[in-house]
C-alpha cells in the first residue's frame, strides 16, 4: 500500500512563502520573456537558470518539505540578489526589485512570538533598507550587461509598485495570523477543550453577570448541575480514553436538547452545568428530567456492544435569599446530592 505523507495546516508563514514561490517563478519567467525579445541572451539566460532552484523547492513544499524547500530558496534568493544588483541592473534597480524578497525572507525563518527573533527581523529589515539608500548613491558595480536606460527605468518604477503592494501583503497575512490566533486563544480560555463546550471559568463569570441583571429586574434565573453516575466504574472497566467518549457524546446529546441561549458547561471532571435566563423552577424541572430521560436512554458504541449510563441532578432558582451567583450553584449542589443520596438516577431541587 503506498503511503502519502501527512497532509499539513498552513499558517500564515507557510502561505507568505508558497505566494512568493509562485510570485518569484512568474517575475523570473517574465524577465526571461522580455530579455529574449530584447536579444539580451545572456541575461535571460541567467533568469533561466534561476528558475531551478525555485522549482526544485516549489517540489519540495508540495512534499511538506517545507524545511528543506525554505532553505534552498533562501539560499537562491540571497545569489539572485547578488546577480541582480551587480550583473543584470544597476544596483540601485537591482536591489530595489529584490527588496521584498529580502523582507519575506527576514519574516519566514522568524517566530514573531520570540523577543529575540523579532529584534533579529527589526534589525534585518533596517540593514535591507540602509543598502538599498547606499546602493542608490554610490555604485560599486558596473552591469555587465548593457540594458536600455528606458527599460531599467521601467523595471525600477515595476519593482516599486510590486514591493510596495507585497509588504502591505505581508502585513496583512501576519495582522491576519494574529487575528486568529488572539481568536484561539479566546476560544481555549473560554471552552472545554475534550467536550468543546464552555469550562467552569466561564460559567462562573457568565453566570455572576447574569445574577445581577436578573435580580436587578426581578426576573426567573434557574441552575442545573449535574454528574454520571458511577462514572469511575466506566473508566475501570473500558478504559479513561472510552470515558472520554461518553463526555464528548454526552455534550453533544445534551447540546441538541437545550435552547441555543442556555449556557452549557463542563463544571468538573464528569460534573457539568446548565444556566437557564428567564426559566422557572417548574419548566427547569422539565428540563432537567428530559435531559436524565434522554441520557439514560443513550448508547454509546463500544466493539459490538452498547454502553449505558445514568446522570443525577439537582436544580436551583434564583430567589431572595440568594446573595451571588455561588448561593445559587451552592443550592443546585446540595440538590445534586439529594438526587445521589436517594438513588442516583434522579431530579431533585431544595
Amino acid at each position: 500500500m503506498k503511503l502519502y505523507p501527512k497532509r499539513r495546516v498552513f499558517n500564515a508563514r507557510d502561505k507568505l512563502y508558497l505566494y512568493y514561490l509562485l510570485i518569484s517563478h512568474f517575475v523570473l519567467i517574465l524577465f526571461t520573456i522580455v530579455f529574449t525579445i530584447q536579444k539580451f541572451y545572456l541575461a535571460a539566460f541567467f533568469e533561466a537558470i534561476m528558475l531551478v532552484p525555485f522549482c526544485t523547492s516549489f517540489y519540495l513544499f508540495l512534499l511538506n518539505r517545507l524545511d528543506y524547500s525554505k532553505w534552498i530558496a533562501v539560499t537562491s534568493s540571497l545569489v539572485i540578489v547578488m546577480i541582480q544588483t551587480n550583473v543584470i541592473f544597476t544596483p540601485s534597480s537591482g536591489f530595489q526589485y529584490m527588496l521584498i524578497p529580502l523582507l519575506v525572507i527576514s519574516f519566514l525563518f522568524n517566530d514573531l512570538n520570540q523577543f529575540r527573533n523579532r529584534i533579529f527581523g527589526v534589525v534585518f529589515s533596517i540593514i535591507i533598507c540602509f543598502g538599498y539608500f547606499i546602493s542608490s548613491s554610490y555604485q560599486f558595480f558596473g552591469p555587465v550587461l548593457s540594458i536600455d536606460s528606458d527599460i531599467n527605468h521601467l523595471f525600477r518604477i515595476i519593482s516599486t509598485i510590486v514591493s510596495f503592494v507585497a509588504l502591505i501583503f505581508m502585513l496583512y497575512m501576519y495582522s491576519l495570523q494574529l487575528a486568529k490566533t488572539e481568536a484561539n486563544l479566546s476560544y481555549l480560555a473560554d471552552h472545554d477543550a475534550l467536550t468543546k463546550i464552555y469550562n467552569r471559568g466561564y460559567f462562573a463569570s457568565i453566570g455572576q453577570a447574569y445574577y445581577l441583571s436578573h435580580k436587578e429586574k426581578k426576573l426567573p434565573l434557574s441552575a442545573i448541575i449535574f454528574d454520571i453516575d458511577n462514572f469511575k466504574s466506566i473508566n475501570d472497566n473500558y478504559g479513561h480514553h472510552i470515558g472520554d467518549v461518553v463526555l464528548k457524546d454526552l455534550a453533544i446529546t445534551v447540546n441538541a436538547i437545550i435552547r441555543s441561549n442556555y449556557i452549557f458547561a463542563r463544571y468538573g471532571g464528569e460534573e457539568f452545568a446548565i444556566l437557564l435566563e428567564n426559566t422557572h423552577l417548574e419548566h427547569t424541572l422539565q428540563i432537567a428530567e428530559g435531559i436524565r430521560s434522554k441520557l439514560a436512554s443513550l448508547c454509546v458504541a463500544h466493539q459490538n456492544s452498547c454502553i449505558n449510563f445514568t446522570v443525577s441532578l439537582g436544580v436551583a432558582t434564583l430567589s431572595d435569599k440568594h446573595h451571588s451567583f455561588e448561593d445559587v450553584m451552592k443550592d443546585a449542589d446540595k440538590a445534586l446530592y439529594i438526587s445521589k443520596y436517594r438513588g442516583k438516577n434522579q431530579t431533585n431541587t431544595i
